[in-house]
């Protein structure tokens, strides 16, 4: 399983919160008191028929790999949406020797040469719509990206740590 079961169990182990998970179903979760639904993130039909209208708080967005991707999701949610947290990775940003890199380090302008080079220029991509319709379709007025510790094409780097997993479920439940 990706990081995004680690998530779902560490908020799961708070009080006060309704956990619903849109999974492909080819792996379920299996997590007691987890609403799963089984839905192709695609088919943008199927989501609207599956996905149930709510007020949704947040919801945390770990499989955006293309600005499709965010537009699929956002443009097919039933109900109203509070925070959307895109989970991206620092594969976005130019590779310099400056280090440490952060949020003001420049970003890609086009993908990388070789295989696998488009992942970071497609989830910046990803990051400049999700803000674009989180202001435009959604009314939200400011958007984080998050960047995964792990990306899926660094097979050898660490995981998050518990505590930035942690960060990230207050950031996500936070009530303001």
């Amino acid at each position: 399983y990706f990081v995004g079961r680690a998530f779902v169990e560490e908020l799961q182990a708070r009080e006060g919160y309704a956990v619903h998970v849109l999974n492909s179903g080819r792996k379920p979760l299996g997590l007691a008191g987890v609403s799963e639904i089984a839905c192709d993130r695609h088919d943008t039909g199927a989501l609207q028929q599956r996905v149930p209208a709510l007020d949704w708080h947040a919801v945390i967005d770990f499989c955006a790999y293309r600005p499709q991707d965010v537009e699929e999701l956002l443009a097919s949610l039933p109900g109203s949406l509070r925070r959307y947290v895109l989970i991206s990775t620092a594969s976005v940003l130019r590779s310099s020797l400056a280090l440490p890199l952060d949020e003001d380090s420049p970003l890609l302008s086009e993908p990388l040469p070789g295989p696998g080079g488009d992942y970071g220029y497609l989830k910046r991509l990803a990051e400049d719509r999700a803000a674009q319709l989180c202001r435009e379709q959604r009314q939200l007025a400011a958007g984080w990206f998050v960047p995964a510790a792990r990306p899926p094409h660094q097979l050898d780097s660490s995981l998050s740590s518990a505590n930035a997993r942690c960060e990230l479920i207050e950031f996500a439940g936070a009530r303001h």
